[in-house]
């Protein structure tokens, strides 16, 4: 059976219709606004120890690692001078290291600091938190500064 109520709203049987929600005042950021707002302050470059720059591209909902767990990432590295890719995990095993123990180029036990598994992190890394004045084969040349994107799977 259709109804009407006193507004003019109709509906069927006898489930009274929901009204839309108002918009919100201007002046008072919608909630869209707030959750972006949000999101672009977790996405800003912060300053980390002795040059390292990094920014949470998703914060992880796991535990974080502590100093000498072992950790699985994926990651992606690249040249900073101009964005060359030099080496991937992604499409291959995952990446297993002791965190904290110096098995990994400074920067990334520098720039894993404070994430949680599950959470997916830019790191530029200066070349002396990398492979300094000698490089890393032909693929990263002597004085290279570096951007990671890493992925934090597993701690434990």
């Amino acid at each position: 059976m259709f109804k009407k109520d006193r507004s003019g709203l109709g509906y069927y049987k006898d489930v009274k219709p929901v009204a839309a929600k108002k918009a919100p005042k201007p002046g008072t950021p919608a909630a869209a606004d707030a959750w972006a707002d949000k999101k672009l302050e977790q996405m800003k470059w912060k300053n980390g120890p002795q040059g390292l720059k990094f920014r949470d591209l998703v914060v992880g909902t796991g535990a974080t690692p502590r100093k000498g767990q072992q950790v699985t990432v994926h990651y992606t590295g690249k040249l900073q001078k101009n964005g060359k890719q030099f080496d991937s995990s992604v499409g291959r095993a995952p990446f297993r290291f002791g965190y904290g123990r110096g098995e990994v180029i400074r920067g990334w036990d520098l720039g894993l600091e404070g994430m949680k598994c599950g959470g997916r992190r830019t790191l530029e890394i200066p070349a002396a938190l990398g492979y300094g004045r000698q490089g890393a084969g032909r693929d990263i040349p002597p004085n290279s500064n570096l951007t990671f994107e890493v992925q934090l799977l597993k701690c434990g």
